[in-house]
């Protein structure tokens, strides 16, 4: 993304607009590149089309079209931290940032609609230094007593950023429904008898095998707490 232009991963050409068109790009190339027929991958297309549906959750879970315009910057940032969790187990620490900096649109939209921005403000650091600590304690109990790492380092941050975004009671949903998720996919993965079975295993590394993408769950939990009315969005 900030690397320079798209590329494709076989020829290396750099697309065009007509190859980026969400969606129908890749359904008029029949999922190849045009150029030397290698396979897009799957996830682009999946992405657009969870993108194309978080703009349209945005658009009628909030009551203002401002309002809904934040919640998708919102959660497409957090559709990009999810899916590059997913895929291999790394969270953009430049992408945690913007997420994080970003939230300063949040006192900007109570001042538009004459709220009290500074009580906004202190639940918002409220709600970032419990999603910090709600994570980094136990992750600091864990190294301690284990002598290893339970869980990835960007994933903190990244929950003390989305705390920034939806305050300590929605940090509180947050933490309950990424469990739940977790849960749910540790069940699925003993199902299926793979236990990495949900992200793509071939980009991990040995030590992660039988992992779960916390930071997937945090993202999905995360858009669905802030579309549910739990956010500091809709105080």
């Amino acid at each position: 993304m900030v690397t320079g232009r798209s590329r494709c991963d076989g020829c290396g050409r750099t697309l065009s607009i007509i190859d980026l068109v969400p969606i129908l790009s890749f359904t008029a190339l029949r999922g190849r590149c045009r150029t030397c027929g290698s396979r897009i991958d799957r996830l682009q297309p999946a992405a657009e089309i969870l993108g194309a549906g978080i703009g349209l959750g945005a658009w009628l879970a909030m009551a203002s079209p401002a309002q809904a315009v934040v919640a998708a910057l919102l959660g497409w940032q957090l559709l990009v931290l999810g899916l590059s969790d997913w895929r291999a187990f790394h969270l953009l620490p430049t992408g945690i940032a913007l997420l994080a900096v970003s939230a300063a649109i949040l006192p900007l939209l109570a001042i538009a609609h004459d709220l009290p921005a500074e009580t906004l403000v202190l639940r918002q650091l409220a709600g970032g230094g419990l999603g910090y600590v709600l994570l980094a304690a136990p992750a600091l109990a864990f190294r301690a007593i284990r002598g290893r790492d339970g869980m990835g380092s960007a994933d903190p941050p990244l929950m003390g950023a989305a705390g920034l975004w939806v305050g300590p009671t929605g940090v509180c949903f947050i933490l309950l429904l990424a469990a739940v998720l977790g849960i749910g996919l540790a069940l699925l993965s003993m199902v299926r008898g793979n236990a990495g079975s949900g992200p793509d295993n071939s980009l991990r590394s040995d030590d992660s095998a039988g992992a779960l993408p916390l930071g997937t769950m945090i993202s999905v939990a995360t858009i669905a707490v802030t579309f549910a009315g739990f956010s500091l969005l809709t105080p």
